[in-house]
């Protein structure tokens, strides 16, 4: 598992097809043990600034977490998909 752990970050900037999408991981928070994904074709996503008002579009994001919920200590399916290529 620490293997796996320590292999995540080195997916930085890798990108894949899942459902349908293009993802490109874009950021790992270790202490969090997450990932942040991004769509890199869909700017649906509004950005506010500081006062509340919106800003710009931006690309839609997603966060997920390492492991699978369902099943604990297996690597989340995303991230599978990731290693894969």
């Amino acid at each position: 598992m620490t293997d796996f752990i320590e292999q995540i970050p080195k997916l930085i900037g890798k990108t894949a097809e899942i459902e349908g999408r293009r993802l490109t991981i874009v950021e790992v928070l270790l202490d969090e043990q997450q990932v942040i994904l991004e769509d890199t074709a869909d700017q649906s996503d509004l950005q506010e600034n500081q006062y509340g008002d919106i800003h710009r579009r931006v690309n839609r994001t997603w966060v997920i977490p390492f492991f699978s919920e369902l099943e604990p200590g297996r690597p989340h399916p995303v991230l599978e998909a990731f290693q894969d290529k």
